[in-house]
Formats: C-alpha cells, sequence, structure tokens
C-alpha cells in the first residue's frame, strides 16, 4: 500500500491482495485480484463502527484481514441477536452477490479494531460482471455464511445455553486466531441471545470444568478439544463445509 500525499490511502497492488490475511483475496485468481486491485484500499475501523447497515446498500465490499464483525438483528423493542461472524475467511457483503444488495441486518466491528481491504460498491458490481470465477468464489462465500446461520438456528433450537456459549467462543476464537478473548458478560448474552445471568452462569460452569479463564472482559481458552465436545453438533458442520469448499488444493490463485 501507498499513501497518497492528501494522506489518504492509495490503491493496493495485487500481490499484496494476496498476502494480506484474507483467504478469499488470497484464492482468487491473479487475474480478477489485477481487475480489482486498482480500487481497494487498506483501512482499519474501530469497535462498533458500521461497515454494512440493515436495509440499506452497502458503500462497499470489505475483505477482513484482521478482526472479527457480527451480523445482527434490529428487531424493534428487542434484543440484538447475532445471526453471523465474519472474519479473515470471508467477506462483507453478501446481499450484494446474491440479491439486490440489501438484507434486514446490520454488520458491525466486534473488535476494538479491525483490518480490511474495501472495494466500492460500484466496482465489485463490474467485476463481478466481468469475471465468472469471482462470482463463483464469492458465491461460494455467501453459500457457507449462510450455512454457519442455519447451524445457528439449530443449536439455538436444541442446545443448552452451555453449549451455545461454547460454540460461539470457538467460532470467535478461530476468526480472531487467538485463544485470548476480549468480550464482556453483556456482549457475549446479546450475541446469543441469552440473558446476562445466564452467560455470566454458563462462564462459571465452562471455568469449572477447566475450559476457559474468566476474567472482567476477558476469556481465555484452556481447552479447545474440551469446548468442542461440549459444543457437540453445533460446532463443526458450518467448519467442515467451508474446508471442503476453500481447502488450499482447490486454489485457482496459480
Amino acid at each position: 500500500m501507498t499513501i497518497n500525499a492528501d494522506g489518504t490511502n492509495a490503491s493496493l497492488d495485487a500481490a499484496s491482495l494476496a498476502t494480506g490475511g484474507n483467504t478469499l483475496l488470497a484464492m482468487m485468481t491473479v487475474a480478477d485480484r489485477e481487475l480489482i486491485s486498482p480500487f481497494c484500499t487498506r483501512q482499519k475501523f474501530l469497535r462498533g463502527a458500521v461497515l454494512a447497515e440493515a436495509n440499506e446498500l452497502p458503500d462497499a465490499l470489505y475483505f477482513i484481514e484482521h478482526g472479527v464483525a457480527s451480523v445482527v438483528t434490529l428487531y424493534p423493542d428487542a434484543q440484538r441477536t447475532e445471526i453471523a461472524l465474519i472474519g479473515p475467511e470471508t467477506f462483507v457483503g453478501a446481499p450484494v452477490v446474491i440479491g439486490d444488495g440489501r438484507w434486514p441486518y446490520r454488520t458491525f466491528v466486534q473488535v476494538d479494531q479491525i483490518s480490511a481491504v474495501r472495494l466500492p460498491l460500484a466496482h465489485a458490481l463490474t467485476a463481478l460482471q466481468q469475471s465468472r470465477d469471482l462470482e463463483r468464489l464469492l458465491t461460494q462465500a455467501v453459500y457457507a455464511q449462510l450455512v454457519q446461520i442455519a447451524e445457528g438456528l439449530v443449536s439455538a433450537a436444541w442446545q443448552r445455553l452451555d453449549a451455545r456459549l461454547a460454540r460461539w467462543l470457538l467460532m470467535y476464537r478461530d476468526r480472531l486466531q487467538s485463544d485470548r478473548l476480549d468480550v464482556t458478560h453483556e456482549f457475549m448474552a446479546m450475541m446469543i441471545g441469552a440473558q446476562r445471568t445466564g452467560v455470566t452462569e454458563a462462564l462459571h460452569d465452562l471455568e469449572g470444568a477447566g475450559l476457559i479463564t474468566a476474567q472482567r472482559g476477558l476469556v481465555i481458552i484452556r481447552d479447545t478439544d474440551g469446548l468442542r465436545q461440549l459444543a457437540d453438533y453445533g460446532y463443526g458442520v458450518s467448519e467442515a463445509e467451508y474446508g471442503r469448499l476453500f481447502s488450499r488444493d482447490r486454489s485457482p490463485s496459480q
């Protein structure tokens, strides 16, 4: 990345897109990275920043390189509930690829700061029209997001709170690639659609079992395998499906 004279980000070169940390950018063909790179910038966003507002056209597609964003419901007079987590494995802007660009959910930054590659909407739409490979890659990514959403519904309907919490902690860990998760009880409750008191009790149970250490605003994962066992069928289906779609031996980038 270079910096313009006025201090704004200049466009990125195709090679830097492949090495920034986003899986989809790395898996694009060289031709597709060259197609979009003149219009891409690398930007940072702070906690709470809205990347895509509910019922509005997004201004861009965002390919997160480091950090996590949440897709949440915005029902009137109801607690926000997370329906999907988005990290460096995918992109923000699914409705642009499979719909008219809008859906009734907000996507916002969940951690202190993220780094993301921004591709303005107009250029994204043009690139999707010009490249079948790019359209196929992003459509597969949207499919993987939909599987995650579906598995979340199954977990919410049938699993105990401690299993749902274990699932969420594992998914959050996967995207941060860290065992140290800076999250509050209140935030976790909102994300999994539970009462704060219930989440606090579940965290105590997980800590008592040696799976985590819970501190104020921080959860440290101690036993990943134990969390997976507790999460049971709530964790693993969407992850396996993502792996099937985006295994490295299927990469078109060479």
